[in-house]
């Protein structure tokens, strides 16, 4: 006697299922912990001097995978049949309208919100730690001849309306 096919999920139940894409933005992940920005000695001084921190589009920046990977992976996974009908809950219907949906908001980030979209980089930093990582001391930090600036983010007051995102940047390949 084979088992009872399960019930479709409701809406709820598959919203449900995206909401461990969005944890880490839910709670401020910067709990107990200094960051740290390797920049040159000419920003660090303009940082200070004007009390500015600027913000950079990634479309611009030295890592063209910052922003556009997760996108190039949602592209994949919204074409490809199987993995979105399982996310689906295995409904055709509900299949094809995600679908549709994640091609609608793509095309509406592509063309009215990437360029409107900015980044400010931060490395975590052991507070205790008066050298810094090297790897951010060579890609950032002129090869130890510029500065890090390191903030104490347990300063900072989120705003829960503010459209700023505070979020770990996880640096994976593209089999991960």
């Amino acid at each position: 006697m084979g088992s009872a096919a399960e019930p479709p999920l409701t809406d709820h139940q598959l919203v449900a299922l995206f909401n461990p894409l969005y944890h880490r933005f839910e709670a401020p992940v910067l709990a107990g912990k200094m960051l740290a920005h390797y920049t040159s000695i000419r920003v660090m001084e303009s940082i200070l001097s004007t009390s500015e921190i600027w913000f950079s589009n990634p479309l611009f920046m030295n890592d063209m995978q910052e922003m556009r990977s997760g996108l190039q992976e949602g592209t994949r996974f919204f074409s490809t049949k199987e993995p979105l009908l399982k996310a689906a809950g295995g409904n055709q219907t509900r299949a094809a309208i995600l679908q549709k949906l994640y091609f609608y908001y793509h095309t509406h980030f592509d063309e009215e919100q990437a360029f409107d979209t900015y980044v400010f980089c931060l490395t975590e930093h052991d507070a205790e730690d008066n050298d810094g990582l090297l790897s951010m001391w060579r890609g950032y930090g002129q090869h130890g001849n510029g500065a890090a600036l390191v903030f104490d983010p347990s300063k900072l007051t989120l705003i829960p309306s503010s459209p700023l995102i505070f979020g770990k940047v996880s640096y994976v390949t593209n089999e991960q």
